[in-house]
């Protein structure tokens, strides 16, 4: 298991450990509407449906490939899984590319995506440790 694997493992067994209440509140910490957006920490999974991506802040939120393409249509390359799936953080934490370029801030990945629910981290620890 590579490092990000064993980071990622730490971390939903301590979101599994929470109670409801620390679960709320780390759920609205994801949904706070803050000037300011955290930066991109790493992009935990992409299977072809989402991209699931971990803020500085440890929020996990998930981003469907539709609401790119919906929002960028200019992006129809990445319907293709094999760029789709090598999504790259780009500019030390300030987006997402693909094929070597720039093309979704975290602005817009914030602002998008969705914060997982406890069924997401279920399927993100059964799928991450495979």
């Amino acid at each position: 298991m590579d490092k990000g694997s064993i980071e990622l493992t730490k971390m939903l067994e301590k979101i599994r450990k929470m109670s409801p209440t620390e679960f709320m509140d780390y759920y609205n910490s994801g949904l706070e509407n803050t000037s300011f957006t955290p930066n991109v920490a790493e992009i935990l999974k992409n299977d072809f449906i989402y991209l699931y991506i971990r803020f500085a802040n440890d929020v996990i939120k998930k981003l469907s490939i539709r609401q790119i393409l919906v929002d960028h249509p200019e992006l129809h390359h990445i319907k293709d899984y094999s760029l789709f799936h090598v999504a790259t953080i780009y500019y030390d934490t300030y987006g997402i590319g693909w094929d070597g370029e720039f093309d979704i801030s975290r602005e817009y990945v914030w602002e998008k995506g969705e914060i997982l629910i406890q069924k997401d981290f279920r399927y993100l620890e059964e799928t991450i440790t495979k």
